[in-house]
């Protein structure tokens, strides 16, 4: 691929990073990042934290980001002001081997910076749970006439001062702002009926390691595991009306819960700040509990589908396909007859659906061998002559009238089958209303992932997600494992329905070569419409791992110019707790 990319265009993505960080820190901030990219870019030197192991950068990053005894002092100023000022209800379900955890707990809540809280702790079984130190009118003990979490929980519910409500595992600690930030968010907006903020995890020893650093609300990654988990918020009224908290799902009342609130919630909030860490847990709690919430999920959306568990508290959900929809795979091509029949061979041998027509695209081909080939495309699929110079989308659009399909598939002529029901697995969500694209999981020959969906800002503007993590690694939280939200997908491997695509007008002409798949993803968020990696779709991408990607300075001040302002304000399914410098989803330092 031909590019006019010059040092200046370097210095452009350089300055983006730079003034991205500028709003996200300030000024000494953006400086040290932007120094820190000059050492890595020019100079060839890594910083020493880079070698260290995640839970020790999570030790710088607490060191420079969390406020300490200055900043929450300013704090306890703020939340001294804030109206209006509504009462937090911690519910915790306990035993009487949970004692030294209650007494931890409750230390935390008593260092709040916000003091509008109550703890309602409801014992689990006939032992009871004693409490230490002076009596605080702030923790009442609240009572159950059945044994079990679920209904010492359903108890607490019930007996609930508070507008808000969360629930609380003895032994967690909550950060000093904890509860200030989300009554904050709660005060900020009167639409708003759940928070969800960042945690991490106690070791035994009482370290805090493997922090959680959340995406904004993601609707369809909720359905894959309960990534919103602890602290999350509700308002009490908003519960009460949903049901309460249900028998059944034991281990898993809060995942239950969330996933009843969220469908009804009118706007839902992510503080990303670590407010919470938990005490250690059994792998496999609530794992039975889990399965059951998304079924349940299922059956109120009248989705019909099957939920298999891929590991701890992760989730597959195949939903039903309805009727057989024609799929129309769209694959430009110029030559490289060796690549193209490698691809078409896999649809054709691998794929399990057959409602497919595959139309290639010739655009200027001259190879005789390839020409040759052309010719044997047994029917119903088709040949389409493209003369004019390559252009991407162009070509994309000229299929897309010509193709009979209901769903368009895009697929580079490089990339061939890996996962037999991967069409399934992509029309499984095309087909729903509220998703308007799709994309897939692409390996590169070597096993190593080439895109697990799109993330704004890294790479000076957009680049793929877990790029050359292992294929069979989960990724940062599951995320490369799981179905969920994206900002954009790649156009290598890309269905849409017809009926979207055409009332987009199509793939953007201006772009030629590069971001037209991010541009045309984010014209789908413009109107509400998801954009959704699957995992389950996987294919091997045969572009080169090593080769560069610098694209046409034209398009990217393009993009720049129409979609920068979106950038700047950050990937909402990405955390700005994470570095822009890397695809792996690591601490932003």
């Amino acid at each position: 691929m031909t590019t006019d990319w010059t040092i200046a265009d370097r210095a452009w993505r350089l300055w983006d990073r730079a003034a991205w960080a500028l709003r996200k820190r300030g000024l000494g901030g953006a400086g040290r990042k932007l120094w820190r990219k000059a050492r890595r870019d020019l100079l060839g030197r890594r910083e020493p934290w880079e070698t260290e192991d995640r839970d020790a950068q999570y030790r710088r990053w607490i060191a420079r980001r969390e406020p300490g005894p200055w900043g929450l002092s300013r704090l306890r100023r703020e939340a001294a002001r804030l109206r209006p000022r509504p009462v937090v209800s911690l519910l915790c379900a306990a035993g009487a081997q949970d004692a030294a955890g209650v007494t931890a707990t409750i230390a935390s809540l008593r260092a709040q910076i916000y003091p509008e809280w109550e703890l309602v702790l409801v014992p689990i079984g006939s032992g009871g749970v004693q409490l230490a130190g002076a009596p605080d009118p702030r923790i009442r003990l609240g009572r159950s006439d059945a044994p079990g979490r679920s209904a010492a929980l359903a108890a607490g519910l019930a007996a609930a001062r508070g507008d808000l409500v969360a629930l609380v595992d003895p032994g967690a600690r909550l950060a000093p702002q904890a509860l200030y930030a989300v009554a904050r968010a709660f005060a900020a907006d009167p639409e708003v009926d759940l928070v969800y903020g960042d945690e991490d995890r106690l070791s035994p020893a009482g370290d805090r390691v493997a922090p959680a650093f959340k995406p904004g609300w993601s609707p369809n990654l909720i359905l894959s595991t309960n990534y919103t988990g602890r602290l999350c918020v509700f308002r009490r009224q908003a519960a009460l009306e949903a049901g309460g908290v249900r028998p059944g799902f034991e281990g898993a009342e809060d995942y239950d819960l969330a996933l009843r609130l969220s469908e009804r919630a009118r706007r839902i909030r992510h503080v990303p700040e670590v407010l919470y860490h938990g005490a250690p847990v059994a792998e496999g709690t609530g794992a039975e509990g889990g399965r059951r919430a998304v079924e349940s999920a299922l059956a109120r959306r009248a989705w019909r589908g099957e939920v298999s568990e891929i590991g701890p508290g992760c989730h597959r959900v195949r939903l039903a396909i309805g009727g057989e929809p024609l799929v129309s795979i769209v694959i430009p091509t110029r030559d490289r007859v060796e690549l193209l029949r490698a691809c078409v061979s896999s649809i054709l041998q691998r794929s399990t659906w057959k409602r497919i027509e595959i139309l290639v695209v010739d655009n200027r081909s001259s190879d005789p061998v390839t020409l040759e080939y052309l010719r044997s495309l047994p029917a119903p699929h088709r040949i389409l002559a493209y003369p004019g110079e390559f252009n991407w989308s162009a070509i994309n659009n000229f299929a897309a009238r010509e193709a009979r399909g209901d769903h368009l598939l895009f697929l580079n002529n490089d990339v061939e089958v890996v996962a037999p029901d991967w069409i399934e697995a992509m029309l499984e969500h095309a087909q729903r209303p509220e998703v308007g694209a799709v994309g897939a999981k692409l390996l590169y020959p070597d096993g190593t992932v080439q895109h697990a969906g799109v993330v704004l800002g890294i790479g000076g503007f957009a680049d793929h997600a877990f790029r050359h993590l292992s294929g069979e690694a989960p990724g940062y939280l599951g995320l490369a494992s799981l179905v969920r939200d994206v900002s954009a997908v790649t156009g290598a491997c890309m269905m849409v329905r017809r009926e979207v695509f055409e009332s987009l007008g199509g793939v953007d002409e201006r772009l030629r070569v590069a971001f037209n798949d991010v541009d045309f993803c984010l014209r789908l968020g413009e109107r509400c419409l998801a954009v959704v990696y699957t995992p389950h779709a996987l294919l091997t991408h045969h572009e080169s791992a090593s080769r560069g990607r610098l694209h046409p300075r034209s398009e990217y001040l393009f993009m720049r110019r129409r979609w920068g302002e979106v950038v700047a304000r950050g990937d909402r399914y990405y955390s700005p707790n994470l570095t822009l410098d890397r695809e792996d989803f690591g601490i932003d330092l």
